[in-house]
């Protein structure tokens, strides 16, 4: 509807899970308002239910994710967002400024996350009663609490766009069974999150696009002692003075406690274009990481025996990497 510059879309989806034979509504709202000098305010909320949900390995290894269906109504993922854009349009088509900023705030409530001992590689526990391995077991329901502000610039100039895009956010989780019931940054909390993107026209067949990226490191919990547990067998302890009879064991630091190294990387493409009378082919080159960044894909902790002690270390999986490919298109 439009009433004065002002335009509102608003609607409700229907949810229905058959599973627990229950109907949700997902109400959302939109409204936007254009000014006279070019300038847009929109303001939005919204309300979902999710019934899968992931749940993220929070310490040492490959970040693992596993994806869980709700196995009963109230283990469905309730959310609410809100947020408010500012946008404006600067010049003209061919020397165009854009420029966007949005702040937003989200709750989650009822995110799964693993209790302390348990990640993505080992979750079951055995239930007695059940007679079979439980991965709900190993869960525990919390809250997130997300907020953040982005900013968006776009400047075209001829054959040349620049694409600018900045975002600030905090995401802190709240469980009752995790981290003493405090308050703990959320695996997917990275501050700062910047990309550059150029593209450039050169002539009608040679284009040149580069984009350069950079994203804070993501929280982890990281082990900061070793103790060794006497190992037992029939529930009689084994000699202590036996090293072979003792197990070494981390004691790990609070949840997401750190935060990973910063990740960014440099990308760029070049394409030349050859017309033919039936068609137009090209020849591109692709270069990931162009200076060759280590960024760490996930920790690692190794353990020096002879030492008794233990070295924690990045595994960065994608250097840099060139690739060349031709295409080829039919009128």
């Amino acid at each position: 509807e439009n009433i004065r510059n002002v335009s509102i879309f608003s609607g409700v989806r229907v949810n229905m899970i058959p599973k627990f034979k229950k109907v949700y509504f997902e109400p959302r709202l939109n409204v936007t308002y254009d000014t006279k000098n070019n300038l847009k305010i929109r303001a939005g909320f919204q309300q979902a239910y999710q019934s899968i949900q992931v749940a993220t390995n929070p310490g040492l290894g490959p970040n693992e994710s596993l994806w869980l269906l709700a196995e009963r109504n109230e283990d469905l993922l309730n959310s609410q967002s809100m947020s408010l854009t500012l946008s404006k349009d600067i010049g003209f088509q061919k020397d165009l400024f854009e420029i966007e900023s949005s702040i937003y705030y989200r709750k989650y409530r009822g995110n799964i996350n693993w209790l302390e001992g348990f990640s993505s590689s080992n979750f079951s526990i055995y239930n007695p009663s059940r007679k079979e391995l439980v991965i709900s077991e190993s869960l525990t329901k919390g809250e997130t609490t997300a907020i953040g502000w982005e900013v968006y610039l776009r400047k075209k100039i001829n054959n040349n766009t620049i694409n600018f895009n900045y975002t600030y956010s905090k995401a802190i989780q709240n469980y009752d069974l995790i981290n003493h019931g405090e308050t703990f940054r959320a695996n997917f909390d990275q501050p700062h999150n910047l990309s550059l993107l150029i593209n450039s026209n050169v002539t009608t067949r040679l284009s040149l696009n580069a984009s350069w990226i950079f994203n804070s490191g993501r929280p982890i919990t990281l082990p900061i002692q070793i103790v060794y547990i006497p190992q037992t067998v029939l529930g009689q302890e084994i000699d202590r003075l036996n090293e072979s009879a003792t197990r070494a064991s981390f004691i790990y630091s609070k949840r997401n406690q750190y935060r990973m190294k910063d990740n960014h990387r440099l990308d760029i493409s070049i394409a030349y274009k050859v017309f033919y009378r039936f068609g137009t082919g090209s020849v591109n080159l692709n270069v990931f990481n162009l200076y060759n960044r280590k960024n760490p894909t996930y920790y690692a902790a190794t353990f020096d025996q002879f030492n008794q002690s233990f070295k924690i270390s990045s595994v960065s999986l994608f250097p840099l990497i060139v690739s060349i490919g031709t295409s080829f298109e039919l009128l």
